[in-house]
């Protein structure tokens, strides 16, 4: 215990009554012991006859805040030893951890897949942390969303009496599935998610940090002289509700902030959408289109790497060179994006970190109880500089290129 502790509850202790001196202290201990069972546990807490010294009380006082404190397992008084000792933390009850998935696993984690390298990254994150704290995880399948009622409550009851903690890996949307509702709306069971917000604070969310995405990707275009940019969205076709915590580029907000705002604000930005991983007539449109205004962008930044890789060979059947005339940048840092011909510049997601954290959050949430764990926690994708992305080149007579398509 640390020395400043007693001298601030003292001082503390100055402002209340004589009545209270006993809650007082005990509730400085019971927080202190909370905050800091971890870190001191098996470790002697300071004798009766120093703390009742240090606080100016009487010894019988805090005999009894010590005996509260051991009545709650928070504290041990060891065979023939005159000291109380902090008690190890000790689970009770299940040790399994739920994965909520919103697929097959086999589908979820298939690493021949772009998502299945990202989440096979935040499974082994989520796997090696469990394993360290002695848990067991286990996917889990919630009823479809037309299950009754009864089918409902019995499998979220389920949860609640065999499982220590859930996570949850989005792609779920808790407003029209009953099943998710039932469960994310019980307070009895802690839970994590990642990468998707359901909109209830006593959830803890790890999620990436994409404000801060948006703002390297923008910072290392304008080191490198770039003032126009290409940016290549997913397309959506109908409305939908943009978790507020989420890596993918669906907040067109949030991704074009930091290039219209000073002072790094870009000349000109060309929006460019398509079908996940459909590149047919229209993106190459587009992508032509873009090339021939008068004022052509120098760079592209694109939404994951398939689409920066595709937007590369769309460029070079344009008999453009990348990074010569047009600087190209993604985002996962997939396995063959090192190997790609030119080597592609881009933002390397933390997956595995994500994993990790959410399992040393929830881990910490079931240890400490809710007041112990920050609800949210955003992480920022590094940015991995290749062969790319150049310095700014200017067109041919300052217009737009020209091609032989």
């Amino acid at each position: 215990m640390e020395p400043a502790f007693l001298g601030n509850l003292r001082e503390k202790m100055c402002n209340c009554s004589r009545n209270s001196t006993i809650s007082v202290i005990y509730d400085a201990f019971s927080e202190w012991l909370r905050l800091h069972r971890r870190e001191f546990a098996g470790k002697a807490l300071p004798p009766v006859n120093r703390v009742s010294q240090a606080l100016g009380v009487a010894r019988q006082t805090v005999r009894k805040v010590y005996l509260r404190l051991e009545t709650e397992h928070l504290i041990v008084r060891r065979q023939h030893e005159r000291n109380w000792f902090v008690t190890p933390l000790k689970r009770s009850g299940p040790q399994n951890i739920a994965l909520i998935l919103p697929t097959m696993f086999s589908d979820y984690y298939l690493p021949s897949t772009e998502y299945g390298q990202r989440h096979f990254g935040i499974y082994s994150g989520i796997a090696d942390r469990a394993m360290e704290r002695g848990y067991a995880l286990i996917p889990y399948q919630l009823p479809p969303p037309d299950a009754s009622r009864q089918e409902i409550v019995a499998s979220v009851e389920e949860l609640v009496r065999n499982y220590a903690g859930v996570i949850h890996l989005g792609g779920r949307q808790f407003e029209t599935d009953p099943p998710l509702a039932e469960l994310v709306a019980r307070n009895d069971l802690p839970q994590m998610s990642i990468d998707c917000d359901f909109g209830l604070p006593w959830i803890g969310v790890v999620s990436f940090d994409f404000q801060q995405v948006a703002h390297t990707v923008a910072s290392f275009l304008r080191e490198n002289g770039h003032r126009r940019i290409g940016i290549v969205y997913p397309l959506r076709t109908e409305p939908e509700r943009v978790p507020e915590f989420h890596y993918m580029m669906n907040d067109r907000a949030t991704v074009l902030e930091p290039f219209l705002r000073e002072p790094m604000r870009f000349d000109r930005i060309f929006e460019i959408v398509s079908e996940r991983h459909q590149f047919g007539e229209p993106f190459r449109e587009q992508i032509r289109e873009a090339m021939e205004d008068p004022e052509p962008p120098t760079a592209f930044w694109c939404r994951d790497d398939i689409s920066a890789m595709e937007l590369i060979r769309v460029l070079r059947s344009f008999h453009c060179a990348v990074p010569e005339d047009f600087s190209v940048i993604g985002f996962d840092d997939l396995s063959a994006a090192e190997s790609f011909d030119p080597p592609l510049t881009t933002l390397r997601n933390p997956v595995y970190e994500l994993g990790y954290q959410a399992m040393y959050l929830l881990d910490h949430y079931i240890m400490q109880g809710v007041d112990s764990i920050a609800h949210i926690t955003r992480l920022a994708p590094v940015l991995c500089v290749r062969k790319s992305v150049g310095a700014r080149k200017i067109s041919p007579a300052g217009g737009p290129w020209q091609h032989n398509i």
